[in-house]
């Protein structure tokens, strides 16, 4: 009984088999069947999320007015994001032995127990798929979502903490989930370099740049500014000629001039146009600046009295004998000499205070 179950498992098998493996709708097709049974529980709630988070606006995001068409353009992406991460956590589950013999008996279907790829394709598969998905998200703007996957299906699988008590496995579950919420939310807010930056400016650029640098274009912006053909009175015509300024005439009541410059300046509008103002201008200008001069004058004299009297509070402090007269060594005086200094400090009191 047991060997016609397994005769007939394998007759199954035979006939699920593609017959040309390395065409592109069967590769498509193993692809799909390695993610089929997880679409609905990954990537349909995480790509829902990352939209409606989108336009969510400054509730959940930066932007204070999402743009619905843009956001929704870039479903493809978000959905390309799940889809590929999700196909490298199934390609890393599914090939383990106990998972293919496990799938053997609940998911028949599915592309190792159907005999449609082998172990050690599937393991090649996602070794040439692990750079590949984590470029492309790059691109897209997810790639430390899609790092840390990487590391969350390596535990997961590999490091066996799916097998793990159930805190371990919905721990690394619902951090997974996380990251597809968070890469989805970043690509439908067009973070990636998708979005209009210098890596794919070159791929906008040049097609608009082929369709406006055509002949006709060329010719018609040299028609029109006149350079071929020559017609400069295209340009001319539109350019509004400068108005000759008039000469200086004063106003009713013009400011006084206070420096030489100005003072010059208005005696010769005087000599163009004489008018009363320029000479009402003229005389207010030299009653000031003769208050000026006076005003200066007295802070000068001021300031050359205030220096006299510190070079004398200076000079009394040097060492002199009552004459004024500068000795080195001791002083002597006689009754005559006392009489002689009493003179001479009375003299130069009285010169003091007639200055």
């Amino acid at each position: 009984m047991e060997g016609e179950l397994n005769a007939s498992s394998q007759v199954s098998d035979e006939s699920q088999r593609p017959r040309n493996p390395f065409s592109p709708w069967v590769f498509a097709r193993t692809l799909w069947l390695f993610s089929e049974s997880d679409f609905a529980t990954f990537v349909v709630p995480d790509t829902l999320f990352g939209i409606c988070s989108a336009l969510a606006g400054p509730v959940l995001t930066a932007n204070e007015s999402p743009d619905l068409l843009a956001i929704l353009l870039r479903l493809p992406q978000v959905l390309f994001y799940n889809w590929a991460n999700l196909l490298i956590f199934d390609l890393a589950n599914q090939r383990l032995p106990e998972a293919v013999e496990e799938d053997r008996l609940n998911k028949p279907w599915r592309p190792l127990p159907t005999g449609r790829i082998t172990d050690s394709q599937t393991r090649r598969l996602l070794l040439v798929s692990l750079p590949i998905v984590l470029a492309v998200n790059w691109l897209l703007g997810a790639w430390k979502e899609t790092a840390f996957l990487y590391s969350l299906s390596w535990m997961y699988n590999d490091l066996k903490g799916g097998d793990e008590d159930f805190i371990v496995r919905n721990m690394i579950i619902g951090l997974g989930f996380g990251l597809y919420n968070g890469g989805s939310l970043s690509i439908a807010c067009g973070s990636g370099y998708l979005a209009m930056l210098k890596r794919a400016f070159w791929s906008v650029f040049w097609p608009a740049c082929k369709l406006a640098f055509i002949p006709k274009n060329i010719t018609s912006g040299y028609a029109e500014t006149g350079i071929f053909p020559y017609n400069p009175s295209l340009v001319l015509d539109i350019i509004i000629k400068a108005q000759p300024t008039e000469p200086y005439v004063a106003s009713g009541s013009p400011k006084t001039p206070m420096i030489g410059r100005a003072v010059r300046r208005l005696q010769k509008a005087y000599k163009k146009a004489p008018s009363e103002p320029l000479v009402a201008k003229l005389f207010r200008a030299n009653e000031r600046l003769t208050a000026e001069n006076s005003i200066g004058t007295h802070m000068i004299l001021g300031l050359t009295a205030a220096l006299r009297e510190e070079k004398r509070r200076k000079k009394r402090g040097k060492r002199l004998n009552l004459l004024g007269e500068e000795e080195s060594g001791p002083q002597f005086f006689s009754p005559g000499r006392v009489t002689a200094a009493r003179t001479w400090q009375a003299e130069k009191e009285e010169e003091n205070n007639t200055t």
